[in-house]
């Protein structure tokens, strides 16, 4: 959504990587762990591992955007969250979250549990996503 309509994207300064799963490739995980009987931790992790930068240029490409890519101090980047978050009615983004991708909490150094490649859903899926405002508080909390 904010990649379609607004002209500058930020993202905080470094290099992060992100390793998407898809929601599908989540469901047949859980499905499998659930038939099991022992005890295991998984990274739910797709094939691909784009930095967190590549990722948004590429989400950006698949909507048609045309929004400026700008590294900024995390400090900036919540605070422009607060900002669109006080548009929105809604929580954008946390402390917590940029904080993961900072600790490098997105990728896996285990192999992928997930088939589906990011790059071929949003080949798929780009035209449709960000045309509305997807609300985090009123899916969970309204």
């Amino acid at each position: 959504w904010a990649a379609r309509r607004l002209p500058v994207f930020g993202i905080p300064a470094g290099d992060f990587g992100v390793q998407p799963m898809h929601v599908g490739d989540f469901a047949r995980l859980a499905v499998e762990q659930g038939d099991a009987t022992d005890d295991v931790v998984l990274d739910a992790v797709g094939p691909e591992a784009p930095s967190y930068r590549e990722l948004v240029a590429q989400v950006a490409c698949a909507v048609g955007a045309r929004t400026r890519i700008v590294a900024m101090p995390r400090w900036a980047v919540l605070a422009g969250a607060k900002v669109l978050g006080a548009f929105t009615g809604d929580v954008v983004l946390t402390r917590d979250e940029v904080d993961g991708l900072a600790d490098g909490l997105l990728v896996s150094k285990g192999p992928p549990t997930g088939t589906t490649r990011l790059s071929t859903w949003l080949a798929e899926a780009g035209p449709s996503l960000g045309r509305e405002w997807a609300s985090e508080l009123g899916r969970h909390y309204l």
